[in-house]
């Protein structure tokens, strides 16, 4: 192979003209001398180690002084000092749990609850300490409760009263249904179904015994023998009077010795005048209140507009057919 020794070309052995420029190519192969180093040219030498010293820290350059290598600080979050707040009041807490269960518990703690958020709420402010939020939460809640219960009492006090002195209150159960019943005697509907009753005088029906039944007020009775000699009582002294639901109730916490709802309802069941609403328990009481007769029965309006009262003395079960004396009088029962 030839080269072209203008553009250096490849050509076929033999070519006399370059087949890229055109150029005349020699025969004859180029000889490429080597290099001539240029005149006084000495060569380097070979680097040796003889004699080389290695720098170390033992062994440093004169006037050296080795740099201190330089480390970044971390990086860290400022610790902040913890702040010791004031703890709450300890009266107002507590006022504010006594008046939480007084409110569960139909204010058995809400007098407690009122006076602890009273003396919290003074507390608190004195000390300038947190919690008169709770003091006033506490007051409101234990000052409703303890007004209203002060109010119901009033009002309910001698059913209360009543109830207490008949041992039929032994625990706060016993107490809310007595409060509930007190409350239920001291309704307009109730005073009006008692004064369909209590209005009137009554006179016994029954053939041979006409008894005369007079209320008076301030639940005061007097009970004769006959009605011809009305002014010949036999006995005197207050009564109580208990209707429908509340009757029905008192037979289980008075008069489960003598009597039971299914009594009651068997007597109901048999007589379609007798009614759970119209059921009735009566109490006269004589003299000091000591000795007491406890009948139960049922008051009604008859379709002829007769005023009745059936009644049964609990004891003895002796039956007691009453109508108002006006009645009586006018239907002339008292010529029979």
């Amino acid at each position: 192979m030839s080269f072209c020794p203008i553009c250096g070309t490849e050509n076929n052995n033999g070519a006399k003209f370059c087949c890229n420029c055109g150029s005349a190519i020699s025969s004859d192969p180029v000889q490429q001398s080597a290099p001539q180093a240029p005149e006084g040219f000495q060569p380097i030498p070979a680097p040796s180690n003889e004699g080389f010293v290695p720098i170390t820290p033992e062994n440093p350059l004169p006037g050296y002084t080795p740099i201190q290598p330089v480390y970044a600080q971390p990086i860290t979050q400022p610790v902040q000092k913890a702040v010791n707040k004031p703890k709450s009041n300890g009266f107002c807490n507590a006022g504010l749990t006594f008046s939480i269960i007084g409110l569960c518990t139909i204010g058995s703690t809400s007098l407690i609850g009122l006076i602890l958020s009273v003396i919290g709420f003074f507390s608190s402010k004195k000390r300038n300490q947190p919690g008169t939020g709770k003091a006033i939460a506490g007051m409101i809640m234990s000052g409703i409760i303890v007004v209203g219960l002060v109010l119901t009492f009033a009002v309910c006090w001698k059913d209360l009263k009543d109830e207490f002195d008949a041992g039929t209150i032994n625990n706060p159960i016993d107490f809310y249904y007595a409060l509930d019943h007190a409350n239920e005697r001291n309704t307009e509907e109730y005073k009006n179904r008692a004064k369909a009753v209590s209005s009137h005088n009554w006179v016994n029906t029954i053939k041979g015994d006409d008894t005369y039944l007079e209320f008076g007020a301030g639940y005061t009775y007097k009970l004769s023998p006959s009605y011809a000699n009305a002014e010949d009582n036999s006995a005197s002294g207050k009564y109580k009077l208990y209707l429908g639901t509340d009757a029905m109730d008192q037979i289980e916490r008075r008069y489960r010795d003598y009597l039971s709802k299914s009594d009651v309802n068997k007597l109901i069941s048999q007589n379609p005048d007798y009614k759970r609403d119209n059921f009735i328990i009566l109490v006269l009481e004589n003299g000091s209140g000591k000795d007491k007769i406890n009948y139960y029965g049922f008051a009604y309006k008859t379709t002829s507009g007769a005023n009745r009262m059936v009644l049964f003395e609990m004891k003895t079960r002796t039956k007691y057919d009453f109508v108002d004396s006006k009645y009586y009088k006018a239907n002339h029962l008292d010529k029979q």
